[in-house]
C-alpha cells in the first residue's frame, strides 16, 4: 500500500480515485504480477562466474517452464 510505483501508476490516472477495496484489489494484483516476475527471472536466469543458477541444481523443476 506504499509502495511509490503504485502510488505513482496511479497519481498519473484521470479518472476518479478508487475505493478502498478497489484500491487493495490493484495492490493485490500488482503483488502477483511482482511475484510472477521474480519466479520468471529466476527461472529464465543463467550462471555466471562459476555460480550455479536454480535450473541447474534443480533441472526437472524448470522443465516444464522451459518448454
Amino acid at each position: 500500500m506504499f509502495d511509490g510505483g503504485t502510488v505513482f501508476a496511479l497519481a498519473t490516472c484521470t479518472g476518479p480515485g478508487l475505493d478502498p477495496v478497489a484500491f487493495n484489489a490493484v495492490l493485490a494484483a500488482a503483488a502477483d504480477a511482482f511475484a510472477r516476475a521474480v519466479v520468471h527471472g529466476i527461472l529464465a536466469a543463467g550462471g555466471a562466474g562459476g555460480y550455479r543458477t536454480y535450473a541447474d541444481v534443480f533441472p526437472s523443476a524448470v522443465q516444464e517452464w522451459r518448454r
